[in-house]
């Protein structure tokens, strides 16, 4: 079978340890390549549903780790020495519940020292939030890099940038949505997730990075409240950016079938440092706990029957 190091045996059993025994698994070096392409191609079409795309590329050998609770399947590539290696993995962080257990769960997965994280600041008018990043990331010890993407959005009146005229609104999103007649909430803005996973991949590209973390869940996407949260779209982004990358770099979005509250259990199970984040849309102090994301939060935190530290 093909040889590892110590290490690299140590990093694959901690991260399949949670694999399923039904895992496809190739070890015959003589069948290895075009058995190992097959699988990736079986693979492709069984995962397609849930946004994962698997690219099996002419040559390369494989050993997979499947985790079917978690929807993951990890692909370990062999080197010219028939060494297995970790892919380096990517997320987009901007400090608050969702990316912050985000990157929780890839360095469960996979190891501080193959993640790094991106933090953008579009001109919110909660910029403590990119603080907030700071402060996981150092919490962390992970490597960190911001973007600024203002200019974007100086068209947009969406109400969570800091030059709109217009007030965020102080009531849950249901409340929102059913005086929008089926449009996004009014601190949608247009296109910003699209625009930060562009720009994540540019990057992970240039970082040599495979994967991109997207901590997008269901409860903001129902209703068409942030559309660029939905299952669909992180579909077609996926596709979009493996096809533009030449299948270097995916997507992941972990969370994309589940709510705030289940992230909330997962965090609380991953001992994320919840006390560092921040999620509320107003630029003050301290969180407002009228605004939409801080109800979310709130009632995130108290169906696990724990306080919300952001709010103590």
């Amino acid at each position: 079978e093909p040889t590892q190091t110590p290490e690299e045996a140590k990093t694959m059993a901690s991260t399949a340890s949670n694999a399923t025994k039904d895992a496809p698994q190739v070890t015959d070096p003589s069948t290895w390549n075009d058995a190992g392409k097959t699988i990736m191609e079986e693979l492709e079409k069984q995962y397609a549903p849930y946004g994962m795309t698997l690219q099996a590329k002419e040559g390369t050998p494989y050993f997979l780790a499947v985790n079917r609770d978690a929807n993951v399947v990890t692909v370990y590539t062999a080197d010219e020495d028939g060494r297995y290696t970790v892919p380096f993995m990517a997320m987009v962080c901007s400090g608050g519940v969702d990316s912050t257990t985000c990157l929780a769960l890839a360095i469960e997965k996979h190891g501080k020292e193959n993640v790094c994280a991106l933090s953008i600041y579009y001109g919110q008018k909660h910029v403590k939030e990119i603080q907030a990043a700071k402060a996981v990331l150092e919490y962390y010890g992970i490597e960190g890099t911001s973007l600024d993407l203002t200019p974007v959005f100086a068209y947009s009146d969406c109400s969570l940038l800091s030059h709109s005229t217009e007030d965020i609104p102080e009531e849950s999103y249901a409340e929102q949505l059913a005086q929008r007649g089926g449009k996004p909430v009014t601190t949608y803005v247009p296109f910003r997730n699209g625009l930060f996973l562009s720009a994540a991949a540019s990057v992970a590209l240039s970082k040599n990075c495979s994967v991109i973390y997207y901590g997008a869940h269901h409860d903001d996407a129902a209703g068409n409240a942030y559309p660029d949260c939905s299952e669909e779209f992180v579909n077609a982004m996926n596709h979009s950016i493996v096809l533009g990358s030449g299948g270097d770099v995916r997507i992941e979005a972990p969370f994309v079938r589940w709510n705030k509250a289940q992230i909330v259990a997962e965090g609380l199970r991953l001992q994320v440092p919840y006390q560092l984040t921040w999620s509320c849309y107003e630029g003050g102090d301290k969180p407002c706990g009228k605004c939409g994301t801080c109800l979310d939060r709130i009632r995130a935190f108290k169906a696990n029957g724990v306080t919300d530290p952001a709010m103590k």
